[in-house]
C-alpha cells in the first residue's frame, strides 16, 4: 500500500530530523500504523511507529501521534546495551507549540518466563532544545506476554517522581491485541491518563494496527 510506505518513510525522516540518527540506518527497520478510537468521547488519532538499529548496536524507536485538531506529538527513544540486561537510553520528545525535550537515563530488562518480557527505566535528566534544565524524573515500565490464539497482552506506563506535591502518573496504555492476518491486528487498548495524582484515569479505546513490511 503506497500510503503505508509513505508513512514509513515519513517516520524514518523524523528519526533523522531529530539529529540523533548519526550514520546510516541499518536494514533492520520495521514499523506499524495505528488508528486509535476512543469509546468514551468523540476522539481519534493516528500513530505511525518505526523501530530501527543504528551503528554500535544502538536500538531505536520513533513514533508520532497526529491528532484531529492538528497537533502532533513525537517521541524517539535510543537504547545502548552495556550488559545483556542493562543499558543507557536517550529520549527526545516534541509537541506542537512546545520546546523539544531531551532526556538521559538507564533501563533494565527483568528476568521473565518464556513468552513474556518486562523492562523498567528511569530518565532523571532533562533539558530543552534551548539548554534549559527541566525538573522531571520519569520512571517507566513495559511488559508483554504472548498467549495462545495469536493474542498479546501488553502495558506501559510512566510516573513523574519529581512532580510538585509528590509522584504523579504521566501516561500509559494497556493492550489486548488479537492478530487477524500477518499484517493486521485489532486491540482493546485503554489509555491510562494523568489526572493530577498517582492513580491514572482510564479511557476506553480500540485500536486497528497495520504492520509495515
Amino acid at each position: 500500500m503506497k500510503f503505508m510506505k509513505k508513512t514509513k518513510l515519513t517516520l524514518a525522516g523524523l528519526i533523522l530530523a531529530t539529529g540523533l540518527g548519526l550514520g546510516s540506518l541499518r536494514a533492520q527497520t520495521s514499523g506499524s500504523f495505528e488508528y486509535i478510537k476512543s469509546l468514551d468521547k468523540a476522539d481519534h488519532y493516528f500513530r505511525p511507529t518505526v523501530t530501527f538499529t543504528l551503528p554500535v548496536d544502538v536500538k531505536g524507536m520513533s513514533f508520532g501521534e497526529f491528532y484531529k485538531d492538528g497537533t502532533v506529538y513525537t517521541k524517539t527513544t535510543l537504547s545502548k546495551p552495556v550488559t545483556k540486561n542493562f543499558g543507557a537510553m536517550e529520549q527526545t520528545i516534541t509537541f506542537s507549540g512546545a520546546e523539544t525535550k531531551f532526556g538521559l537515563g538507564a533501563y533494565a530488562i527483568l528476568p521473565m518466563p518464556k513468552n513474556m518480557f518486562a523492562k523498567t527505566y528511569i530518565v532523571p535528566t532533562w533539558i530543552t532544545d534551548k539548554g534549559q534544565k527541566v525538573n522531571s524524573t520519569i520512571a517507566g515500565y513495559f511488559v508483554s506476554a504472548k498467549l495462545p490464539l495469536d493474542i498479546t497482552l501488553s502495558s506501559f506506563g510512566e510516573v513523574d517522581l519529581s512532580a510538585e506535591g509528590g509522584p504523579k502518573w504521566s501516561y500509559g496504555e494497556i493492550g489486548i491485541e488479537k492478530k487477524i492476518t500477518d499484517n493486521l491486528s485489532v486491540s482493546y487498548q485503554p489509555a491510562l491518563k494523568n489526572q493530577g495524582k498517582l492513580l491514572p484515569a482510564v479511557e476506553h479505546r480500540i485500536e486497528l494496527k497495520y504492520l509495515l513490511k
